[in-house]
């Protein structure tokens, strides 16, 4: 097999995470259902996504669909470098590096703890994996 078929025989995906699309998603479609008590106190993060996604004043930023959808084909027809993780729109990609930073927090938190297990040369052992940039 020539070398530039090989991509060929690979399989590859990504993960799409869209924000906020206008479609009737929040709206028309949508079903209400009583809130489980657990979940019923304004302050919960669902109450909170909830109130988000109800406000119109929220929903005018969102994503036009044919600019995610236009997107998703872009990712997908790449012929290489293909992100494991795709955020479509600056509110998904805004979650997603407050997420970072936050996973980076609690890490920076259990280093010596976890550093506590194995040995400190083990953490060579993998530099196949890391991704060379």
């Amino acid at each position: 097999m020539d070398k530039e078929n090989t991509n060929c025989d690979l399989v590859h995906f990504s993960i799409i995470e869209p924000g906020g699309v206008q479609t009737n998603y929040a709206t028309s479609s949508a079903v209400n259902i009583p809130s489980h008590p657990a979940y019923a106190a304004p302050d919960t993060p669902a109450r909170i996504l909830h109130a988000y996604v109800e406000n119109p004043e929220a929903r005018k930023n969102w994503a036009a669909p044919d600019a995610v959808a236009s997107a998703m084909y872009e990712v997908a027809s790449r012929p290489t470098e293909f992100p494991l993780r795709v955020p479509l729109g600056p509110d998904a990609w805004g979650m997603m590096k407050s997420e970072i930073k936050n996973i980076d927090e609690d890490l920076d938190k259990l280093k010596a703890f976890s550093q506590r297990v194995g040995h400190e040369d083990q953490l060579g052992s993998i530099d196949f994996l890391k991704r060379k940039d």
